[in-house]
């Protein structure tokens, strides 16, 4: 998920998605308190994360790891509950004029950073501005807030004044993938990759990369999501986050009694709920396919890009990704409740045909040669095709679609890298042709930034797409509030289908699991103020 949501690999909310490469908190699934043990306050309770975060910058990432770690630390100025509504966490309330271009919030009394200094509405302006300056090039913009908005304090009224360019029909919503750091992080952004500085639930005590991360519990935290305290009864004491990207040894550990909460979501989950074991689940974007666009690269060529997704099952390519526990993709967003219902998908990806995927191709001038590759101008039809590791079964599914691209002429090297590695590959060196990192969304608007505009290193525009039907589409649709825009959103998307500038296939249940434990998720994240040991 470049989701900003714990599925695929992907980017999160704003910066590719999860383990998906992006994951963006929205609208999901939460869990309930399941019976079979009272709260134990105090004690430690261990979840499983399955790859290393790297920088902890929680502003210079939205990969799902990163975004998971971040909910310990540091708040939002508004948080979404399971149903999708918004709630207060450091703004107690807000308003908005009637064109939405600006916000009041008004911020909670005594709230104090993890090292006992309050913190002011100007540190609050201060993090809005940074994010909002493309400058910054914080993968959270666009995602959150388009470019150039600003912010503005009031010390006297405790409040912050929020001015956006232009309206953001999910403003609100979007803020929860916004972490506020405190002045003294703002003051040494590079302290940040190693340290927190925020006013969440939790503080870093040690952090061993690649190995584990932990937390531990703070005192006086009222402030939290519907007023969430750390004196409530079964709160765990200390947290440790441990690296492990195999999710049968993160099931073995569950069910050895090692550990407290993992996502698993593959074969494993059948052992997992045999044993009764407490569990939450959120619909994510799993499978879902880019080509890179780069002037010069075959996938600029919207003839190759239909011909490859003909060329593919991809159906049998989602079954093999999520072991059979997917369904098919009726769009960009795979969130429940969907903001805007609809089938996006039908009739506008293209179908399984061979035949016509190999009649593409030569009409295009791509003729086979020595080997059974296609060669066009001395040059041959050979790509790269980037996935992330540790995503359900990510490895079986790319060498599926390498023998079924064989078939069409088409010769693909395979290349699997970590979490930590996908916005190295995606945003900076670039060098790939397709991609099986999905982008998971919690509404149409938040992909934006992802198909439309600047290309990297100065946007987040990966894929270098240029789609002016759903570009003139998104700017009638940016113009309606919310819900108002749903069937403009539906209509651009449907256009960017049909020009296969992506190819979303196959969403998946992401189920976290727990043991002696019980908490809430929201899009995967597991919210900290919710953790219960119980004994």
């Amino acid at each position: 998920m470049i989701r900003t949501c714990r599925g695929p690999g992907a980017v999160s909310c704003a910066a590719i998605v999860t383990s998906a490469l992006i994951l963006l908190a929205g609208c999901s699934n939460g869990g309930g308190v399941a019976g079979g043990g009272h709260p134990v306050s105090g004690g430690t309770l261990t979840e499983i994360i399955n790859a290393d975060p790297g920088n902890l910058d929680p502003q210079s990432s939205a990969v799902d790891t990163d975004v998971q770690l971040s909910f310990y630390a540091y708040d939002r100025l508004v948080a979404v509950a399971g149903d999708g509504s918004i709630k207060p966490n450091l703004a107690t309330s807000w308003t908005a004029n009637a064109a939405g271009t600006k916000y009041v919030f008004t911020l909670h009394k005594g709230v104090t950073c993890s090292d006992g200094s309050a913190l002011s509405p100007a540190t609050v302006a201060a993090n809005l501005n940074y994010v909002g300056n493309p400058k910054n090039a914080s993968p959270l913009l666009g995602a959150t807030m388009p470019p150039g908005t600003s912010a503005s304090a009031d010390a006297a009224a405790d409040t912050v004044t929020v001015t956006l360019p232009t309206a953001a029909p999910f403003f609100l919503s979007d803020l929860n993938l916004l972490p506020i750091v405190c002045q003294k992080g703002l003051d040494d952004r590079a302290s940040l990759a190693h340290t927190t500085d925020g006013t969440g639930p939790y503080v870093l005590s040690s952090a061993q990369s690649g190995n584990a991360y932990t937390y531990t519990l703070r005192k006086g935290y009222t402030w939290g999501p519907g007023g969430a305290s750390t004196a409530t009864a079964g709160m765990p004491a200390t947290v440790r986050l441990e690296v492990v990207s195999n999710e049968t040894t993160a099931a073995n550990l569950l069910l050895g009694g090692s550990a407290q909460i993992a996502a698993v979501s593959g074969p494993d989950r059948s052992r997992l709920a045999g044993a009764g074991l407490f569990h939450t689940g959120s619909p994510e974007t799993f499978g879902e396919m880019f080509f890179n666009q780069t002037s010069g690269d075959p996938g600029a060529d919207q003839t190759v890009r239909r011909a490859l997704t003909a060329g593919l099952d991809l159906p049998q390519v989602g079954t093999v990704i999520t072991g059979g526990g997917g369904t098919a993709a009726q769009g960009l967003v795979a969130a429940s409740p969907a903001p805007c219902p609809g089938n996006t998908v039908r009739g506008n990806v293209p179908g399984y045909d061979p035949s016509l995927a190999k009649e593409l191709l030569d009409q295009d001038g791509w003729t086979v040669a020595a080997g059974g590759v296609r060669a066009k101008n001395g040059k041959k039809l050979s790509l790269t095709l980037f996935y992330p590791t540790g995503v359900g079964d990510g490895a079986a599914a790319t060498e599926l679609i390498q023998q079924e691209w064989r078939q069409i002429g088409v010769q693909t090297t395979l290349e699997g890298r970590p979490e930590s590695q996908i916005n190295s590959v995606l945003f900076g060196t670039g060098a790939w042709d397709a991609s099986l990192v999905p982008v998971g969304v919690s509404n149409p608007a938040q992909a934006v930034p992802f198909l439309t505009g600047p290309t990297p290193p100065n946007g987040d525009n990966f894929a270098h797409i240029d789609d002016t039907a759903y570009q003139s589409t998104v700017a009638q649709a940016e113009t309606r509030s919310g819900t108002a825009g749903c069937g403009l959103w539906n209509q651009a998307e449907e256009s960017l289908l049909r020009a296969v500038d992506v190819v979303p296939f196959e969403d998946a249940l992401v189920e976290t699991w727990g043991k002696s434990a019980t908490f809430t998720t929201v899009n995967s994240v597991v919210l900290p103020t919710s953790l219960r040991l119980l004994g």
